[in-house]
């Protein structure tokens, strides 16, 4: 399984999002100030990437998933970064 945890700033605002993503299911979870919620999507395996829209404190964030799993996510009015 893999596990990130990202800090995003919006207007001064700091919102924590975490991202879990199992290769045997799957299944990708994310988890934005509290709320968790599952991103839909067809199920993929470790070689195929894609990009899904999500909203991160009333701002549209792009989540970036890359063929190995891991996750970039983007966001056009607000700074990111990940928290190791």
């Amino acid at each position: 399984m893999i596990k990130q945890s990202f800090r995003a700033t919006i207007d001064g605002q700091a919102i924590d999002i975490f991202y879990k993503y199992s290769r045997l299911s799957g299944k990708t979870e994310l988890t934005v100030d509290g709320d968790s919620f599952t991103v839909k999507g067809k199920p993929f395996g470790i070689g195929v990437c894609r990009r899904e829209n999500i909203m991160v404190g009333g701002a549209v964030a792009v989540l970036d998933v890359s063929k190995n799993g891991k996750a970039k996510i983007f966001l056009r009015d607000g700074d990111i970064e990940e928290v190791l």
